[in-house]
This record gives structure tokens, C-alpha cells and sequence, in this order.
């Protein structure tokens, strides 16, 4: 193999991966998406508003964290599908 078809093969090989990162990035912005809850049903539901919305919706949420009205929420669509939503955690620190 010579110079010329080492640099072209490194670049098809670059190509190819930047490809297969950016196909996993859009994935994880169909599955991920901000929410912010309106009130807390109970430590199993949440109505949440998500991506900004003024009408909020019902969601599961994570019995293991306690979640409170204005909580910012990360809502994962189960597989990209956003119909099945679940809360599993805040998306802030709080200091202890």
C-alpha cells in the first residue's frame, strides 16, 4: 500500500465513524428530552411539562427520587417512542 491509499483508506475510516457518532447523537435526542414538573401525583407519577410546553402530561417517575413541584427533569422516550415517558432523575445537584 502506498502513501496515497493509506490516506485515503485513514479517511474512509474517519468518515465511517464520524457517521456511526452522529447516528448515536440523533438517537439520544429522540430519547432524551427537559421537563419540568407541575406536581407531583405521587412518588410513582408526576404531571410534567416537557420541552417547554404549557400543558402538562402524566408521566412515571422513579419512586427512589423525591420529586417536587419545578423539580427541572430529564424525560427519557422509552426507544425514541414518545408515547411510553419516564422520569428517572433531576437535572441538577442539590448541595448536602
Amino acid at each position: 500500500m502506498n502513501n496515497k491509499n493509506i490516506t485515503s483508506f485513514q479517511n474512509d475510516l474517519i468518515k465511517l465513524v464520524n457517521d456511526i457518532v452522529d447516528k448515536k447523537i440523533k438517537k439520544l435526542n429522540k430519547e432524551w428530552h427537559l421537563g419540568k414538573i407541575d406536581s407531583v401525583v405521587n412518588e410513582y407519577k408526576a404531571y410534567v411539562f416537557v420541552d417547554g410546553s404549557t400543558i402538562s402530561q402524566l408521566i412515571p417517575t422513579n419512586p427512589d427520587i423525591t420529586f417536587t413541584e419545578n423539580d427541572e427533569v430529564f424525560v427519557h422516550f422509552i426507544n425514541g417512542n414518545e408515547k411510553s415517558k419516564y422520569v428517572p432523575y433531576k437535572r441538577s445537584i442539590e448541595p448536602s
